[in-house]
């Protein structure tokens, strides 16, 4: 005998079937508990382990050029022919803003509109961190 399906082929529960989904005041508390949990962990394991902090500074000899992380390396490039406060803030801000807005863009602005426009910003980014990581 074969046991009885508590999912249909569709994915919903056969007819008659009790309702076993969770409460969404239940699963927030089950959320609660495990953000509490995974931030006690942390902070032990951050007061525990020692951090790689690598060898002390020489005040003497410094680098010869500070650069970013290869992620901000657009932006550092960008900060070189623009002003600091346009190059590293304004722009990045802009374009971050405008990829917030693309889910209310999708419903209100044809595709044909918005799309060359990301697209555009992703090629712009792209770019700008391939000339930052060449020089």
């Amino acid at each position: 005998m074969e046991p009885e399906e508590k999912v249909s082929r569709n994915g919903q529960p056969p007819p008659g079937a009790p309702d076993e989904r969770t409460e969404r005041g239940e699963l927030v508390a089950k959320e609660l508990i495990c953000l509490g949990a995974l931030s006690v962990a942390l902070l032990v394991a951050a007061l525990i382990l020692p951090a790689a902090l690598g060898p002390p500074p020489d005040a003497a000899g410094g680098p010869d050029r500070i650069e970013a992380p290869w992620l901000f390396a657009g932006v550092q490039y960008l900060m070189r022919f623009v002003p600091a406060w346009l190059g590293g803030l304004v722009i990045p801000a802009v374009a971050l803003l405008f990829v917030a807005a693309l889910p209310w863009l999708a419903r209100f602005v044809p595709r044909y509109v918005y799309l060359p426009v990301f697209g555009g910003l992703l090629v712009a980014g792209a770019v700008l961190t391939a000339l930052g990581l060449s020089h």
